[in-house]
């Protein structure tokens, strides 16, 4: 059962100066005071035993403390962010609460952490953990193997430039991957492209969308975007000149940023150029003369085609005919297993999300999620590739199936917004619009909502779950397929694009043919009434997902390209 208490939400501030620690604990709207933590021979565990007790004495749940500390103490944020799940930040003046401040600052009305940028559109990624805590989840063999490679690569600098710094899973695994390289001493730096939303209608309609055909009908580009876009492209080389000059490794990730390759080329020929393709490309439809796709590969190329490296996701027909097999590299996306999405949360943490999430739903006027019932989910963005309508059509014929049968399913659809992204509103629209006119009889059981960017919350809501869907029409390799198999939550996709390289059909999930909701429907019945399957397949997803799509393995991959490039 839930707690009929829900915790108070509040931020913190941490002051250690000479074995002196003061410790002040505020919300959005006041102080509650500041303390002196006795401290015994350990200050870290003084602090964090303090920390947890004080949090239960008072019903409080820290979203993040400010820490002034002489040394930042990677030891004591681990244990903040992994022990107690709280964010810690650093600060620099000798004042409790106004630490406290400048970590409440960090974070909106939902409490979801805002992403810092900083000069030259450079992605803050402060710390949460110890380079150990890396080692811990490792094999020894692919540690020993980054760390070389980490040698190799002294002296050298790589620069990642994408178009956003959350939402997605590009501004995702980036963060993870920085994170990762600071602990590495590696001189690495992610920056963001100028947002302009003209632009970012061009690059999600008349790029992403069709690539991926999932466009609407007379889609095209034409000359006028293609102006808008190098000008737009042309601005944004001004803005990073700097860092790109003194880069050895300069990556591109997806079309957004494509337009910096032939500036990078005429101005900085000597750096090495990657371009990263994260998304499902329809190697057939880009090869067809006159098809959208033909022209908006088209112009992409014509800006990418001098790059040292082309590097896709490991599906040979993601990429098009032009790329030279000399110039190609197959990478896995990543997943991080320490971050928010994916740490472990104890049960208090868990019933605080879980409680914050219902109460979003209830700000949006829909009811909560019963935490009682075993209910079904899909994470992902309101996309038209996403297959929201045939998850909503699956849910309506398990329910048919289930007849009377109880406890009834519940079905979450969940997703993040982006600021290069314009079709989360629509589609929204679109998904809301379908359950009141065809699954009015369901609506009081399907919780749809486009929630804020909180990892935790997301983690949460799919470690409750009892199976998780991926029913994308189109899809590169979703890492939400590597997440929910991680926590052994029995995973059903669609055999589209990547993801059948992630699920083993009968042992982890089930890889359904697109569009056939009948069999989906019959694989999710399977599983909430066959308790011995459900364990058995819920076990084998924990054991087997593919270690190959987490942070130590892709952060040793972009080294060892870069390196042989070098």
């Amino acid at each position: 059962m839930e707690s009929k208490s829900p915790a108070h939400t509040v931020y913190g501030g941490l002051v250690i100066v000479e074995g002196d620690i003061r410790f002040s604990c505020i919300n959005k709207k006041k102080s509650f005071g500041t303390y002196t933590i006795p401290t015994a021979n350990d200050t870290i565990s003084s602090i964090i035993s303090w920390v947890r007790n004080y949090s239960s004495d008072n019903n409080l749940k820290f979203i993040s403390i400010g820490v002034v500390s002489a040394d930042e103490d990677l030891l004591l944020f681990s244990k903040l962010w992994l022990d107690l799940d709280i964010v810690p930040l650093s600060f620099k003046e000798d004042d409790p609460e106004e630490a406290a401040k400048y970590a409440a600052a960090h974070f909106d009305e939902h409490n979801s952490f805002a992403s810092t940028v900083g000069p030259e559109n450079k992605v803050e990624t402060p710390p949460l953990v110890m380079l150990e805590n890396y080692e811990e989840i490792t094999s020894p063999d692919v540690f020993k193997e980054l760390i070389d490679q980490v040698n190799k690569f002294k002296g050298k600098r790589i620069s990642y430039f994408s178009a956003t710094p959350q939402g997605g899973g590009v501004a995702i695994m980036r963060h993870a991957l920085l994170r990762l390289y600071s602990l590495l001493k590696v001189d690495a730096s992610w920056h963001v492209l100028i947002p302009e939303t003209e632009i970012f209608d061009i690059t999600k309609e008349k790029f992403h969308n069709v690539l991926q055909s999932v466009n609407h009908v007379g889609t095209l580009l034409t000359d006028d975007d293609k102006k808008l876009f190098n000008e737009w492209s042309n601005r944004n080389f001004d803005l990073f000149r700097n860092r790109i000059e003194n880069s050895d490794i300069v990556v591109i990730d997806d079309p957004q940023a494509a337009g910096l390759v032939p500036l990078i080329r005429d101005n900085f020929p000597k750096v090495k150029l990657i371009y990263r393709s994260h998304i499902q490309l329809l190697a057939d439809l880009v090869n067809t003369p006159e098809t959208p796709q033909y022209i908006t590969w088209g112009f992409i190329w014509s800006l990418i085609k001098t790059v040292d490296l082309f590097v896709s996701h490991p599906v040979p027909e993601f990429v098009p005919s032009e790329v030279e097999k000399e110039k190609l590299a197959y990478m896995h996306p990543s997943t991080d297993p320490l971050d928010g999405l994916n740490k472990e949360l104890t049960d208090a943490h868990k019933s605080y999300y879980f409680a914050e999430f219902n109460k979003i739903l209830q700000d949006h006027n829909l009811s909560s999620l019963d935490p009682n019932r075993p209910y079904i989910i899909q994470i992902a963005r309101f996309d038209p590739s996403k297959g929201i309508p045939d998850v909503l059509e699956s849910y309506a014929k398990l329910r048919m199936l289930q007849e009377n049968r109880s406890p009834i399913p519940q079905l979450a659809i969940v997703g993040n917004s982006s600021v290069d992204d314009p079709d989360g509103k629509p589609i929204f629209q679109m998904a809301m619009e379908l359950i009141n006119e065809n699954y009015k009889d369901y609506v009081d059981d399907i919780k749809i909502i486009q929630a804020p960017h909180y990892d935790q919350m997301l983690n949460t809501l799919l470690r409750r779950s009892s199976i998780a869907l991926q029913l994308s029409h189109k899809e590169g390799y979703e890492f939400k397929v590597t997440e929910a198999l991680m926590k052994g939550i029995p995973t059903i996709i669609y055999d589209s694009g990547g993801m059948p390289l992630q699920v083993k059909h009968g042992k982890t999930g089930f890889i359904v043919e697109k569009g056939n909701t009948n069999e989906v429907a019959k694989y999710m019945y399977q599983l909430l009434t066959d308790n011995e399957l459900y364990k058995n397949i819920s076990l084998q997803a924990s054991k087997n997902y593919n270690k190959e799509a987490t942070t130590v393995p892709n952060a040793l991959n972009w080294l060892k390209i870069s390196n042989n490039l070098i």
